[in-house]
């Protein structure tokens, strides 16, 4: 479903972190966008707005107008490095001198045996197109030393991180070092993680697990 990620980091944002804090979504297909739309109404979200465009030129976005940008696995989606590369220094363009940055998306694992194991690991608990799309995701997902190259020639001046997950770069994220939050806040975000699901809590701390083991600090978890 179109903006899942999105509407949730909207949703605990302003009710844990920032109350008035407003989002804008950006995606090139009218059909998601749709979907989208569709999904904020039903969820009675007030603090996103959508906008058609395209993520590797943000021409009509104003230089220097966002506090942060933040993409949960979409980059895999650009078709090639000089793409990326656009998308990076579009990034660089649109954010404040001291902005933040997440981007988290799959990484390409060297090997295809891995790719496969990954991907058709649980094939008998789910439909067959979802296992193939997640191969063909991994095939074109970017290597995470991609990301580091670019993020220092296109994200030039920028606090910044690299990590990927331990023993095989299956996700990886680029985002900028840890700022200090409150006590509150952090038992905000403590509680929240309690009110998952029991599977989505087990998805998160795996997560967790593989980024430590790679080099993550200060898990507010």
């Amino acid at each position: 479903m179109a903006g899942v990620y999105l509407f949730s980091v909207a949703r605990a944002s302003q009710a844990l972190l920032n109350p008035e804090i407003e989002f804008l979504g950006v995606d090139l297909s009218d059909a998601m966008l749709a979907s989208a739309a569709e999904h904020l109404t039903a969820l009675g979200i007030k603090n996103v707005k959508l906008q058609k465009g395209d993520i590797t030129d943000l021409s009509f976005l104003a230089s220097k107008s966002f506090d942060g940008v933040m993409s949960t696995l979409a980059l895999h989606h650009l078709p090639t490095m000089k793409h990326l590369r656009l998308c990076f220094h579009e990034i660089h363009r649109i954010l404040i001198d001291n902005g933040a940055l997440y981007l988290f998306d799959l990484g390409r694992p060297k090997s295809l045996k891995t790719i496969l194991a990954m991907a058709y690991i649980h094939e008998e608990r789910q439909a067959h197109a979802f296992s193939v799309d997640s191969e063909r995701s991994w095939r074109a997902a970017f290597l995470p030393e991609d990301f580091r190259a670019l993020a220092a020639e296109e994200l030039p001046g920028r606090d910044l991180e690299c990590l990927s997950t331990w023993i095989s770069p299956l996700m990886m994220m680029l985002k900028s070092k840890d700022r200090a939050l409150d006590p509150d806040q952090i038992g905000k975000l403590k509680a929240a993680r309690k009110n998952l699901s029991s599977f989505c809590r087990s998805d998160l701390d795996q997560l967790r697990y593989f980024f430590k083991r790679n080099g993550l600090q200060n898990d507010l978890f």
